[in-house]
């Protein structure tokens, strides 16, 4: 099964306008009185193929609407701006390879520090670690409570990881799950 992906009101719009198109489709071939159980069968089948390509081609352009926009605000959130020193990339993989293993507790009390000292890349190293393990498996939102700290500390995180978090909401989300009915469902033949 593909991944869900949810859209948004235009594309759902379009999704409705599609379902709709082929239902009025569907009864001008069930009113067609020239043709033959067969042509009709097949004018339904016809039908059916052109809303599912129609509907194949919206989740296609929502997928990737949704990845490009999650993958920009990754990187606006934890990734150094293209063009960064060296030595600044060290550190980031430094901080990175630090934070690694460390527990929400430790990992709070360094996210406080990097932002008093303005240590940017342990800040971004530990928004990476609590992104990673913040979710539905974060038993307390320990991760989670670690994750707003770091979302706090300034406005384009706090943005960043707003976009981020609606999408992974949006994917775990009964929108997803209505969206993946509705583009699935056929019509009884």
């Amino acid at each position: 099964m593909a991944e869900l992906t949810a859209l948004n009101d235009e594309e759902r719009q379009a999704v409705a306008r599609i379902h709709h198109t082929n239902r009025l489709r569907t009864a001008e071939i069930d009113a067609d009185s020239t043709l033959s159980d067969e042509g009709r069968a097949e004018a339904r089948k016809q039908s059916e193929d052109a809303r599912q390509r129609d509907l194949d081609t919206i989740y296609e352009g929502a997928r990737v609407r949704t990845e490009r926009e999650g993958s920009r605000a990754y990187r606006e959130a934890f990734v150094l701006p293209a063009g960064s020193p060296g030595s600044m990339t060290l550190a980031a993989r430094d901080a990175a390879e630090r934070v690694r293993d460390i527990r929400p507790a430790e990992a709070d009390r360094l996210l406080t520090e990097a932002i008093l000292r303005g240590d940017q890349t342990m800040v971004a190293a530990i928004g990476e670690r609590a992104w990673h393990a913040a979710g539905p498996t974060d038993v307390g939102s320990h991760w989670g409570d670690v994750l707003a700290k770091f979302a706090a500390s300034s406005p384009a995180r706090q943005r960043a990881v707003g976009v981020m978090a609606g999408h992974r909401a949006e994917a775990m989300g009964t929108a997803a799950i209505q969206d993946r009915f509705l583009r699935n469902i056929r019509r009884p033949r």
